[in-house]
C-alpha cells in the first residue's frame, strides 16, 4: 500500500464532501460506517476500502479518475458502471487497487471513444459550415444556427462533451446530417431557380414587406425570424440595401405567411 497515495485519496475525498457541504457524521451515516471511520480515511490513516467509495459514487456521484489522480472533474455526469468488474473483486479491496487494476483502462478505452465521436462531430460540422455558412459568421452565431436547424447535433455535442454519449446516439444524427448535405445538390438547383424568379419582384416585394410591418413591433419580429439585426430589416426597407439571396428568399416567405394570417 502506497501511504503517501492513499493520504492524497483522502484529502480529495474530504474536499469532496466539503463542497457538498455535508458535515461528516451525516455523510457517514449515509454510507453506512462510523464517523471515526470515514475520519481516518479523510485522512489517510486508513486506506479506502472500494466498496466504501461504491456508495459514495452511488450517493454522491463521485468520479473515481479524480478521486485517485485529481484529474477531471470531481463529480461524474453520468453513473459511474462497475458490473463488469465487481464480481472479480472481494470485500476489503482497497479503492487505489481496484482503480489500477480495472477502472483505469476503462476510462482511458471510453475516453477515446469519445474523442473520435467528437472528432466526428467536428467533421460533419466542417462539412455544415461550407455547405450552409460563411466563414466570416463568428462561431457562436454559427453554433446558434446549429443548434436552431439541427437540434439532435447539437444534443449529440452536448452529450460528446459532457462524456455521456453513446455510439447510437451520436452516429445516427449525424447520419441524418450527412443526408441533408447529400440534398443540398438537388435542392439547390429549385432554390436558384425560384431566386431568378423573385430578384424581378423585389421593389414589389419590399412594398409588401413594407405595409406587413407597418404595425408596431412587427419589424422586430422581422428581424427576429432572420436572426438579423433591426437596423438591417430597416434598411432593406428603406431600399438603402438590397438583401442577398439566401435572405430574399426568406423575406418572401415571411411576408407570404403575414399575408395569409
Amino acid at each position: 500500500m502506497n501511504k503517501d497515495r492513499e493520504k492524497l485519496i483522502g484529502a480529495r475525498l474530504r474536499a469532496f464532501r466539503e463542497t457538498l457541504q455535508i458535515p461528516r457524521t451525516k455523510f457517514a451515516v449515509t454510507l453506512g460506517i462510523s464517523s471515526e471511520r470515514l475520519a481516518s480515511y479523510e485522512s489517510g490513516r486508513a486506506a479506502l476500502p472500494y466498496e466504501v467509495f461504491r456508495s459514495i459514487s452511488k450517493h454522491y456521484q463521485l468520479n473515481p479518475e479524480w478521486l485517485a489522480h485529481g484529474e477531471a472533474v470531481p463529480k461524474l455526469i453520468e453513473p459511474f458502471n462497475d458490473e463488469v468488474f465487481i464480481s472479480q473483486l472481494k470485500p476489503r479491496d482497497l479503492f487505489s487497487e481496484v482503480y489500477s487494476m480495472y477502472i483505469e483502462a476503462m476510462i482511458k478505452q471510453h475516453n477515446a471513444t469519445v474523442n473520435m465521436e467528437l472528432k466526428f462531430i467536428i467533421a460533419a460540422l466542417e462539412k455544415l459550415d461550407a455547405f450552409y455558412l460563411n466563414d466570416a459568421i463568428p462561431l457562436k452565431t454559427r453554433l446558434r444556427v446549429y443548434k436552431q436547424f439541427w437540434p439532435s447535433t447539437s444534443a449529440a455535442i452536448d452529450k460528446v462533451t459532457g462524456r455521456v454519449a453513446k455510439s447510437d446516439e451520436i452516429n445516427e444524427p449525424l447520419k441524418a446530417l450527412e443526408n441533408k448535405i447529400s440534398e443540398r445538390d438537388l435542392t439547390d438547383v429549385e432554390s436558384s431557380s425560384r431566386l431568378e424568379d423573385v430578384k424581378p419582384q423585389l421593389p414589389s416585394l419590399l412594398e409588401r414587406l413594407q405595409k406587413a410591418t407597418q404595425d408596431s413591433g412587427q419589424k422586430s419580429a422581422l428581424a427576429k425570424s432572420l436572426d438579423v439585426p433591426l437596423a438591417s430589416v430597416s434598411r432593406w426597407l428603406a431600399g438603402d440595401r438590397e438583401p442577398g439571396g439566401e435572405i430574399t428568399l426568406k423575406l418572401l416567405k415571411w411576408v407570404e405567411q403575414q399575408e395569409r394570417k
